[in-house]
């Protein structure tokens, strides 16, 4: 275990730690939190003894082993993605050995390594695979890759090593959804334990079993997942809110005691005991509340009812296809997220359909009335250093002065820090700033390109509130689970060059992904020879999650050419939907009942009424599609 004893740190006159003690056991999940600049990342570099405090100290037994993943590394390798990630193993074991080499051959060793290789790269592959590579790119040069990617393999590399704890910075910053997906799996099944920084509140509250707070120098330890710990600092914050209203008040009351009395020489000996009494207290110091964000965008006309229709969009780059006969039709109010792993052509989608790049065969057809704005992230590149946030907002604004100030308030930004220049800012300061700009544009669509990149919870939680009492429409792509299964009403998945549309939150997307390939694969045992299961199980899936379940999909035939075709499966599935929300509010009313009472027998008796209708209702929408 790690025991952190009296950490002591000051920066520029501002305590990051004051007298901070606490203990890492070997199987802790812990998510470290707090605000921007109260020292996470700090924290975790001097656990791994890359930074040293003022005072305090890290101790250890000297066979546990830390691995460290910092938020951003430069890797620098002429090796394969393969090769590298495998050295992280090769060169801990070769570090290990430097201790008994002098017992050991070099033809023993040897021997040992070359009995290990299969096995670890089995494993190697394995989490490649997880984190997002294919087969093809395992030999491919590490220096060709992006900084997201190269990160991926340093993540690689740190699981590799088989540490005992892991301190992870922000290890999902360079995933996509698919990648996080696969470790979250992964963290939640691991023997070893660790500490996470992360804004990603899905993975603290569904890897996390005890939190530990960052705030005002000082160090507070939960117990629970994320959620529990709002819910727990929250009661404190009450209790002790509540313990500094009654100091104040008892101070107050001995105030006004001693100063009536204080001329008063009979009265001495009790006035010079109160005051006593009032210098040994020790005063309560309750931070102010975050203030409470009431966001209220300006007035926007309605759109047409058909947003966006993309008909046999086709593009591509050199070597790399990005669109094949693509298909896609977006309605006014939808919040439509766009899901896809890093590199398939998401951003590439929103580029096209705004007229940044040109579509190379098919038509990108706007709606009625339709007024869009597009928050991208290259655009933080254009702000003039020199110029502070409010000048920065107006000029790219038709809002007025009033307005851009109420905006720029909501997202965090208060009288004074308006006036701060560009060129200071962090990064998830610049991203508000953006965000400003593109919601003052009294726009009806919005197209958002990771608006939650550098953001904190706080932050997201905040812009998740603005886009949810959003009236327009929404197309968007982001890898924060939270924030995709909170917002977006359906999913438009970009697979194998084409889109597919899904009814429903991420959550539902995923389990409609489970249940139709499930399905796919006892279909295909059950009618396919052995000799073509393989091929045809990959096309049945490919096809089947294109063609089913709760989506609508404008590359068959019979939705291209029949338009009543698709109302009936919208109206279909808008019955389905609102069916399973009825039965959910009346199972939620059954618990309420006592049994055999009459609102018992007669709230049932509605919900097999309701649950047959839903029957009926999929049976239909089934049949229809097959």
């Amino acid at each position: 275990m790690i025991h952190i004893k009296n950490l002591n740190l000051t920066f520029k006159d501002q305590i990051i730690f004051n007298d901070v003690s606490f203990t890492l056991h070997p199987n802790d999940r812990i998510g470290i939190v707090g605000r921007n600049g109260t020292g996470k990342t700090t924290l975790l570099r001097i656990i791994a003894r890359l930074q040293k405090p003022d005072s305090g100290t890290i101790q250890k037994p000297s066979a546990f082993k830390i691995g460290y993943m910092p938020q951003e590394l430069t890797l620098t390798s002429g090796k394969t993605i393969l090769e590298e990630t495998l050295s992280a193993h090769h060169d801990q074991t070769l570090s290990e050995q430097t201790m008994s080499e002098q017992t050991m051959s070099e033809q023993t060793l040897s021997e040992i390594d070359e009995t290990e290789n299969p096995l670890l790269e089995i494993e190697a592959k394995k989490i490649l695979y997880g984190l997002g590579f294919i087969e093809q790119q395992l030999d491919q040069p590490v220096s060709t890759l992006s900084t997201g990617w190269k990160m991926r393999v340093v993540l690689a590399q740190l699981l590799m090593q088989k540490a005992d704890f892991y301190l992870f910075d922000e290890p999902t910053n360079h995933l996509d959804l698919l990648a996080k997906e696969w470790f979250l799996g992964f963290l939640r099944s691991a023997l070893f334990g660790f500490a996470l920084v992360s804004h990603d509140r899905y993975y603290l509250d569904n890897v996390c079993t005890k939190i530990i707070e960052l705030e005002n120098g000082n160090c507070t330890r939960y117990n629970g997942n994320y959620t529990s710990y709002l819910k727990e600092k929250a009661e404190r914050d009450a209790i002790i809110r509540a313990t500094y209203e009654n100091q104040k008040k008892e101070i107050a009351r001995k105030e006004r005691t001693i100063n009536r009395f204080c001329a008063k020489a009979s009265k001495a000996r009790m006035v010079k005991k109160m005051e006593k009494d009032l210098n040994r207290i020790e005063r309560i110091v309750i931070q102010d509340k975050p203030s409470t964000i009431h966001f209220t965008f300006p007035e926007i006309r309605q759109s047409g009812k058909e947003v966006l229709d993309i008909k046999h969009l086709s593009f591509s780059f050199p070597n790399n296809p990005i669109l094949n006969d693509a298909n896609f039709l977006l309605q006014k109010d939808e919040r439509v997220a766009i899901i896809a792993p890093n590199g398939t052509g998401k951003t590439t989608l929103l580029n096209l359909i705004v007229g940044k790049y040109k579509q190379q065969d098919g038509a990108i057809n706007i709606g009625y009335n339709v007024k869009s704005a597009y928050f991208e992230q290259d655009q933080l590149e254009t702000f003039h250093p020199e110029k502070t946030i409010f000048e920065t907002v107006q000029e790219r604004t038709p809002a007025s002065d009033q307005t851009i100030r109420t905006i720029l308030g909501s997202l965090l930004f208060s009288k004074d820090l308006i006036k701060k220049k560009i060129k200071v800012l962090s990064g998830g300061e610049k991203n508000r700033v953006n965000m400003a700009c593109t919601l003052l544009q009294h726009a009806n669509v919005l197209f958002l390109d990771e608006p939650t990149n550098h953001l904190d919870i706080y932050s997201k939680e905040i812009l998740l509130k603005a886009l949810k009492s959003y009236t327009g429409t929404i197309l968007f792509v982001s890898h924060d689970h939270n924030f995709v299964n909170k917002l977006a009403t359906s999913i438009l998945e970009l697979d194998d060059h084409n889109l597919a549309y899904y009814h429903g939150n991420y959550e539902s997307y995923l389990e409609q992904k489970k249940i139709f390939t499930s399905r796919n694969q006892i279909k295909t045992s059950s009618k396919t020879p052995k000799k073509e299961k393989n091929k045809t199980n990959e096309l049945e899936t490919r096809n089947n999650f294109k063609l089913r379940n709760n989506f609508k999909l404008r590359n068959d035939s019979k939705f291209n050419n029949d338009f009543e075709s698709r109302k009936t499966i919208n109206r279909l599935e808008s019955k389905i939907h609102r069916l399973e929300k009825q039965i959910a509010e009346l199972s939620k009313k059954l618990k309420h009942h006592d049994y055999g009472t009459t609102p018992f027998k007669k709230t049932f008796d509605e919900m097999q009424k309701k649950q047959a209708e839903l029957n009926q209702k999929l049976h239909e929408w089934e049949t229809f599609l097959s």
